[in-house]
């Protein structure tokens, strides 16, 4: 770990600087009963339209470059910010509009390392690549779609967006030496039984997006990666399979 020396943040007219992670030791998740949950912690806050300002030194070329989050309410949304501008000191500007984008999670920020102290944002940076997270916000129909914005060559570029439900971990999974994004979808509660000391969820699978590959999915690793941490019965999330979570941490697969 090292303090970048031109990372700073600017945020609502205060500047901070911020412990820079530039490689996570290993791919963590949280597997829990508890995680897994059909329920959001994450507030929707109504403001008006408003813009918000991130400093940080996105192409290592120690010079400070901006990214702008507006609250416009172009879409009829106020309560999220609608629009997310990169400028480049050595790369000109580019504008992203099709995003409906909240606060990250907090539960993601107990397992991962920011590179600024933002909430508005999450930055991580491995060699000459850096990527931004924007998570999606939560409304009454569920969560919007999160962007992954990678910053590579002075040149910033989304490469997913996509609805990710419960974004869990970003990190190089020190085997491929791969950063992936780690995210999966909402299993709804089932029952369990407090004398087995157990929880039952729908089966609902977690995805590996090769951040370092245009964010697609990793086949090989996702199912590789739910045998060792979850349980894999196919791709798709199933109302029809259960899985069972014992307290001290085993799990089972079952059929309804």
């Amino acid at each position: 770990m090292h303090i970048p020396t031109a990372a700073s943040l600017l945020l609502f007219g205060c500047i901070a600087c911020h412990e820079s992670a530039n490689k996570t030791p290993g791919i963590q998740v949280d597997t829990t009963a508890a995680f897994l949950q059909n329920t959001s912690s994450e507030a929707v806050s109504e403001a008006p339209p408003s813009t918000r300002i991130i400093l940080y030194d996105l192409d290592q070329d120690h010079q400070l470059d901006t990214i702008r989050l507006n609250t416009t309410g172009k879409n009829g949304n106020f309560y999220c910010a609608d629009e997310v501008s990169f400028s480049m000191t050595r790369g000109g500007k580019k504008t992203f509009t099709d995003g409906c984008w909240g606060t990250v999670d907090s539960a993601f920020l107990r397992l991962n390392k920011s590179a600024v102290a933002a909430n508005d944002v999450f930055i991580y940076t491995k060699n000459k690549q850096t990527w931004v997270l924007i998570f999606g916000a939560w409304s009454g129909s569920g969560r919007e779609p999160m962007a992954v914005i990678r910053v590579k060559d002075q040149a910033p570029e989304m490469i997913l967006h996509d609805e990710i439900d419960h974004p869990q971990h970003i990190g190089d999974d020190n085997t491929q030496h791969t950063v992936f994004l780690i995210g999966k979808g909402i299993s709804e509660r089932d029952g369990g039984d407090d004398s087995l000391h157990t929880t039952i969820y729908s089966y609902d699978p977690y995805y590996l997006y090769n951040l370092e590959k245009d964010g697609k999915i990793d086949s090989a690793a996702t199912a590789q990666y739910n045998r060792a941490h979850y349980v894999w019965a196919g791709w798709q999330p199933d109302e029809n399979l259960r899985v069972v979570f014992y307290n001290d941490g085993r799990r089972q697969l079952l059929r309804k």
